[in-house]
């Protein structure tokens, strides 16, 4: 409202006469509604300035809000689209960056890092000093979101790009996430860097507003291969604290869910978790922010099933929260391959936890165990 009320005061004309002013203030008011989840008033902030801006560079932050608030609002496919729009007016060759890098390529890059590169060196790396290349970052960063819910074989290519622009042009705030994705590409293929790189990325985050995007990554989908399943919790309990500290809701959000995911996984108390699922599923359906519903709600009724029974109706039980049936119906509408396997693998857990039909169990096995998830 602070910048709303000081875009009221400009005169009309003011484009014209008063351009640099008129862009601070609708870029800031942009960036200020991107923060607080207001999908709406980035939009039409962000139109302004595509109305009246001069040059590419002028329009580029209200472009990278444009394309966050559309990966914080769910809309994945237009985040995606926009994205890659963005980044093909960069200059960016997106559909080459989107094919798998050949095994040698990424073995000589590996090396690099290992051998010419250490932890130390890589910290102190020289911040890059070329905007449009830290856009370049930003875009690649919200366009891994969105491939990693529809498309994730797209995901190494993005993550190896991130990389190399790093190495090739300096460090920016972004180069955490690049490193803690990769890692994660890194270890699902079998390479033992991809923990280390792991590690590093939460060095390079500290201080940093994208901390808690990092301790999600890394925590969720890399450390668990070495640390203890409580460990990993509260790391994530760490995440949540640091994603409000540093305003950034998405990432606090995600923490908080994979937390209370993996108190269930370690064998945390039922009658606990049901309450703590329930109002932070609550909590998601009154605000409005339905990030993490699906993946939430599957483990909720879990929950629900270990406590009373499996014959239980949902719908008797709790109504405002989706039941399975829903979610499924979703996931399979809306081609979402990572709540996909999540629904496979909570379809495994409950087949083994009340001794149901386990014909199906070995193909679900063989999925997740091949996406190397905790599940």
């Amino acid at each position: 409202s602070f910048f709303g009320h000081g875009i009221m005061f400009l005169n009309p004309g003011h484009w014209d006469a008063h351009y640099q002013l008129s862009l601070d203030l609708f870029t800031s008011a942009a960036e200020s509604a991107c923060a607080t989840s207001d999908a709406a008033l980035v939009k039409s902030y962000s139109e302004t300035i595509l109305a009246h801006s001069r040059s590419l560079d002028d329009r580029l932050p209200a472009l990278c809000f444009a394309v966050k608030s559309l990966k914080e609002s769910m809309n994945l496919p237009s985040c995606r689209d926009c994205a890659i729009e963005v980044l093909t007016q960069l200059g960016e060759d997106v559909s080459s960056v989107l094919e798998i890098p050949s095994q040698e390529t990424i073995q000589i890059t590996n090396n690099l890092l290992m051998s010419k590169m250490t932890d130390d060196s890589m910290i102190k790396m020289s911040p890059c000093t070329q905007m449009r290349a830290v856009f370049v970052m930003r875009l690649y960063h919200e366009l891994n979101f969105a491939f990693f819910v529809y498309d994730p074989t797209c995901l190494l290519g993005i993550c190896f790009r991130m990389v190399s622009l790093t190495i090739e042009i300096g460090s920016t705030e972004i180069s955490a996430t690049a490193f803690a994705n990769y890692g994660i590409e890194l270890i699902a293929r079998g390479y033992s860097i991809g923990s280390r790189l792991g590690t590093l990325a939460l060095k390079l985050a500290e201080n940093s507003k994208y901390i808690s995007y990092v301790i999600a990554a890394v925590k969720q989908y890399n450390s668990w291969v070495v640390e203890p399943l409580h460990a990993i919790a509260e790391s994530h309990l760490l995440g949540f604290y640091a994603g409000k500290k540093i305003g950034d809701e998405f990432s606090s959000s995600l923490n908080y869910c994979l937390q209370i995911i993996t108190c269930f996984l370690c064998g945390k108390d039922l009658t606990q978790l049901n309450d703590t699922f329930n109002d932070y599923i609550m909590q998601l359906l009154e605000s409005r922010k339905k990030w993490f519903l699906p993946q939430s709600s599957i483990f909720y009724w879990l929950v629900v099933e270990l406590i009373e029974g499996p014959n239980f109706s949902p719908h008797d039980h709790n109504p405002n929260i989706p039941s399975e049936l829903a979610i499924v119906a979703f996931a399979a509408t809306a081609k979402h391959h990572e709540l996909d396997l999540l629904i496979d693998g909570s379809k495994l857990m409950r087949s083994f936890l009340f001794r149901l039909d386990m014909s199906k169990c070995a193909d679900v096995l063989d999925r997740v165990v091949n996406a190397t998830c905790q599940l």
